[in-house]
């Protein structure tokens, strides 16, 4: 009993040594405004991006007491008798909500309100991911250099895929730009490791871990559309590996997989009526297009292609079993861009899609591609010990 409580206490160490470098990372902007401004800072907050500013808005509207429907661009709020149409702010309600919340219970002001979702954020998306990656790899060590490598390695990709598109970009770690997906980050992380253990485990903690997974999907669908759409991406992917790979588990996935479906049904039919009541301009403004065209060559889609040879070429060396789940896993992250980057090939429609390519896919391809280099590593060096 002893002997567990200290290793669980070793793994968590390394869990909260990587939190607090991703929060350091995090308050980097922060601290460095606060230094450069001096007695001039007056207590506002630091942004990398343009974005930031109407988040900061609508949140200041909230706290104010304003409803859920006012226009942070127009500065109008809907009042009786002048409904307001519903737009992508007022949708994605569940981050803007939370952070008004909470900064009227501790009573603070908008700008200080997102200084403080920096550090909680920060801690929880390092949390969240290392506590997936503990349930995956067994190893606390790993896990944090997973987690550090994700959240940092992933936030560069769209850096080289600006590089190969000739643009500049103006984003300091992407998934911590406020209040989206920074507030929402976490909760994909979540959603990610409870699905892991609704298909690992039995009995009372698979079901528990199946609705706490579809109700996590649930928050992401009023959050963030790109992190609720790479969410289902991934489990379409994972399924569809798990489904091939393991079939005498296939009752089982389907099964667990339906009880995270009735909660996605449950949240997308709301979430479907409020699209219908959005502005007739919205879909103009946020440049959606009809398109069938395949888009290929995205940087995370590079990555993910690159992850697949290497598990390919592993397993045919026997280094790893491809019918593993931690295998699998690594496999589903890696297909997942190909999905989210190329569905309007099925549906005809895309959105902005180098959001994927800065906010989700990134990250999801980035685990991937860790979490196969750190299966081939580790049957590297059991190997060459076994020889000795």
């Amino acid at each position: 009993m002893s002997s567990n409580a200290d290793s669980n206490t070793q793994v968590w160490k390394y869990g909260a040594l990587a939190a607090v470098a991703i929060l350091l990372l995090a308050l980097a902007p922060q601290a460095h405004f606060r230094h450069a401004r001096g007695a001039n800072w007056h207590g506002e907050f630091a942004y990398a991006h343009g974005d930031e500013v109407t988040y900061a808005a609508y949140v200041n509207a909230l706290i104010d007491g304003r409803p859920r429907r006012s226009d942070p661009y127009a500065g109008r709020d809907e009042r009786a008798g002048e409904p307001l149409a519903e737009s992508y702010i007022s949708i994605q309600f569940v981050p803007p909500l939370f952070v008004a919340r909470a900064a009227r219970v501790f009573g603070l002001d908008t700008a200080r309100a997102f200084v403080w979702l920096a550090v909680a954020a920060s801690l929880a998306c390092a949390l969240t991911l290392f506590c997936a990656l503990v349930q995956i790899l067994r190893d606390g060590r790993l896990a944090a250099a997973g987690t550090l490598a994700t959240l940092c390695l992933a936030s560069s990709n769209q850096l080289f895929d600006h590089i190969l598109r000739h643009a500049a970009s103006n984003n300091y770690l992407p998934f911590m730009r406020l209040y989206v997906p920074a507030a929402a980050f976490p909760v994909f992380f979540a959603f990610v490791a409870l699905v892991w253990l609704m298909l690992v485990r039995e009995g009372r903690i698979a079901l528990v871990a199946a609705c706490g997974a579809g109700l996590a999907f649930a928050l992401l669908v009023f959050s963030y559309f790109y992190l609720w759409t790479t969410a289902a991406a991934w489990t379409l992917a994972l399924a569809s590996v798990w489904f091939f790979a393991r079939p005498a588990e296939r009752r089982r996935l389907i099964s667990r997989l339906a009880i995270v479906c009735v909660f996605a049904v449950a949240a997308l039919m709301p979430y479907a009526l409020l699209l219908a009541r959005r502005a007739a301009n919205t879909d103009e403004g946020l440049l959606l297009t009809k398109s069938f065209r395949p888009d290929l060559f995205r940087f995370p889609e590079l990555v993910g292609a690159a992850t697949l040879i290497a598990l390919f070429f592993a397993a045919r060396r026997a280094l790893v079993d491809w019918r593993d789940r931690a295998s699998l896993f690594a496999a589903a992250c890696a297909l997942t861009p190909f999905v989210v980057f190329n569905q309007q090939v099925f549906t005809g429609r895309s959105l902005q899609p180098f959001h994927f390519g800065m906010f989700s896919a990134n990250y999801v391809a980035t685990l991937g591609a860790f979490l196969c280099a750190a299966l081939v590593c580790r049957a590297q060096f059991a190997r060459r010990r076994n020889s000795k």
